[in-house]
């Protein structure tokens, strides 16, 4: 295993909001195995950014961790590990994303080199990549969008804009999307440069204006904005995404993160997504509700209780009945709970109202769940004529329902 570093100098540099980008290093690993070598890339940031590491730190995260669990591996098994097993070498520090995903490029390499085979096989292209052209309208440094850029990307922060930044911006006949790299300091400050900017090109999106979790502020601003806010270095991880969801605070989810090289687009508003919930969870609740009535049908009679499949059935519908009358019920006092809690964006807005929200939307479920199968208890205790007999049953039901469901 070889681990070298690669320095370059950026032709046209460019100024963000907190790094002036005249130069990329990336590392190289090569993984040699057999008579096969595969090779991995990752190009860390220079030094610690918005939460992302430093390249010294990926180095060390390198030598220390990653690199000592693939010889272990190896030493145990006596042969490496498949590329999908890298993932779970990653720990809980902001270098380990990277470190872990240059091993496992290099072990994708070297299967597909063993394989014979292209990376086109397990991911097919079904589209061209767009070119993308950076440029930095914090200072009037020298531009380069090449000629077949579908989109310039436009690095900007707090204070007043150019005029040389605005004249160059009306010369473009591509879109725009504003990176503010977490600097904006108001929304009145990106909603007027937004407006400014709009009046002479063709802005699509505003990205990361606001620090890493910062979503309530972001929730807020994405309310006033007329474009979409964008959200990259901010999504690390599942949580994340589904803390963006939850305050509807980005409309597009931008992830390049260590271990899955994952870009997503996500429309976090688009109403194809509620349809889509709107037929799909009626019907998993339906396929749930049938591979549970089969399978509580063969478990019946073994412990005690002669069930056909067409009572069991109806024995599950009627407690999910049950339960969904409650929820039913309960909705009314849950929407007037939520009509009347804080708005999201607002300044009083708190993490413990929509926590105790939460709170109660649990314990609803919770108590409709409860009651529904505290009914089918006492229905298999009539068709059974045994409490220790529907006990069981019930037990088995409830097994059988975790593993299904």
């Amino acid at each position: 295993m070889t681990l070298w570093r690669q320095d370059t100098w950026i032709r046209y540099p460019v100024r963000s909001a907190a790094q002036h980008h005249d130069q990329r290093s990336r590392l190289f690993l090569a993984v040699e195995f057999q008579g096969v070598t595969g090779y991995g890339e990752v190009a860390p940031q220079p030094k610690e950014l918005n939460g992302d590491a430093a390249i010294g730190d990926v180095i060390d995260e390198v030598r220390i961790f990653v690199l000592p669990q693939l010889e272990q591996i190896l030493a145990r098994e006596g042969d490496l590990p498949s590329w999908t097993r890298a993932a779970r070498f990653a720990g809980s520090r902001a270098a380990s994303n990277p470190a872990v995903a240059l091993l496992e490029m290099a072990l994708l390499d070297r299967e597909l080199r063993v394989g014979e085979a292209t990376i086109d096989s397990l991911w097919p292209e079904t589209f061209d990549t767009p070119l993308q052209s950076t440029v930095s309208l914090i200072d009037d440094g020298e531009w380069s969008v090449e000629p077949e850029a579908a989109r310039v990307r436009a690095k900007v922060s707090a204070g007043a804009l150019s005029a040389t930044s605005l004249r160059r911006l009306s010369e473009l006949s591509v879109p725009v999307l504003l990176d503010y790299n977490c600097a904006a300091r108001d929304d009145a400050g990106v909603i007027d440069q937004v407006r400014r900017i709009s009046e002479v090109a063709h802005v699509v999106a505003v990205e990361q204006p606001y620090a890493v979790g910062n979503v309530v502020d972001t929730a807020r601003l994405a309310e006033q904005l007329n474009v979409p806010i964008s959200i990259d270095e901010g999504v690390r991880s599942v949580r994340d995404v589904a803390q963006i969801v939850r305050y509807q605070a980005a409309e597009i989810i931008f992830r390049l993160d260590g271990n899955r090289l994952l870009l997503e687009h996500l429309s976090l508003r688009d109403p194809q997504q509620a349809l889509f919930v709107a037929i799909k969870f009626p019907l998993i609740i339906l396929l749930t509700t049938l591979g549970n009535a089969l399978i509580n049908a063969m478990l019946a009679p073994l412990l005690g209780l002669n069930l056909p499949f067409r009572q069991s059935f109806s024995a599950i519908v009627m407690s999910f009945t049950i339960a969904a009358a409650i929820l039913g019920a309960f909705s009314p006092l849950i929407t007037f709970m939520v009509w009347n809690a804080p708005a999201m964006t607002s300044g009083v807005a708190t993490g413990a109202t929509y926590n105790f929200i939460l709170l109660s939307q649990v314990a609803v479920i919770a108590l409709a769940g409860v009651t529904g199968n505290l009914r089918l208890f006492q229905l298999l205790v009539q068709l059974g004529g045994s409490r220790a007999t529907a006990f069981r049953v019930l037990s088995a039901w409830l097994a059988g329902n975790l593993f299904l469901g």
